[in-house]
């Protein structure tokens, strides 16, 4: 089940010329209720709002839509950035690794015995490394953007 307290839904509240209310909750099925998209909105408020965290009128959602998404952009550019630092972290490792132990062209050609160990101590040193990124970005907070919590400011 999925616990809607911790997610921000958008749902519409339409108001017709002749004065009846109604919900439009188009996304409604992601929190397992299906079949009633619309519905008048006393029932809706009553049965499926724990919380109204913000209140836009509808004509400044595109201005909202625009901000969000230039966030997103920003967040997607960062994302990126430390994935790349990532990656050459491990590349720089790798190569520490080789320089110390054995290259991996010349790991590829040991016999089956030769190759467990050396196979061994490589997988004991990337997994160390990662261990040591994972720490530093859980210290930094980079972890947060993965997992749907705001960056720390």
């Amino acid at each position: 089940m999925v616990d809607a307290r911790k997610y921000a839904h958008t749902v519409l509240r339409v108001a017709l010329n002749n004065g009846e209310v109604y919900a439009l909750d188009i996304t409604g099925a992601q929190f397992g209720w299906h079949g009633s998209t619309v519905m008048p909105w006393t029932s809706f408020s009553k049965n499926r709002v724990d919380i109204v965290k913000e209140v836009h009128d509808f004509r400044e959602t595109a201005r909202i839509n625009h901000v969000e998404a230039q966030a997103a952009g920003v967040l997607r550019i960062n994302i990126q950035h430390i994935i790349e630092q990532i990656e050459l972290h491990l590349s720089h490792y790798l190569n520490q690794w080789q320089i110390e132990n054995v290259s991996l062209k010349a790991m590829l050609r040991c016999s089956e015995e030769e190759f467990k160990p050396k196979q061994d101590s490589l997988l004991r040193f990337m997994e160390a490394r990662m261990l040591e990124i994972r720490t530093f970005a859980m210290k930094t907070g980079f972890f947060d953007l993965f997992t749907g919590n705001p960056p720390k400011r």
